[in-house]
């Protein structure tokens, strides 16, 4: 049976991945990808926080922490 959320996921986990290794971390569409993808996973957990087992509060910990570390670190892709 075809999961499509893992699916979704694992394209996005691609795409992040393959942008890193041709060197893109300053595209803006991947940090949008990224953040935005996190946020929406942490949002999910975090709607349906009386429903998940233990351990996705625990992904939801690390997926808020993970989207506010890359928030932060996130630098505008301009010119030199």
């Amino acid at each position: 049976m075809l999961n499509a959320h893992g699916g979704w996921l694992s394209v996005v986990g691609v795409t992040l991945v393959a942008g890193s290794l041709r060197r893109c971390q300053s595209s803006s569409e991947l940090t949008t990808l990224g953040l935005g993808s996190a946020l929406a996973l942490a949002a999910n957990d975090a709607v349906r926080m009386r429903e998940i087992a233990g351990i996705c509060r625990l992904d939801l910990a690390y997926e808020t922490t993970i989207a506010a570390l890359w928030a932060l670190t996130a630098r505008p892709s301009g010119g030199p």
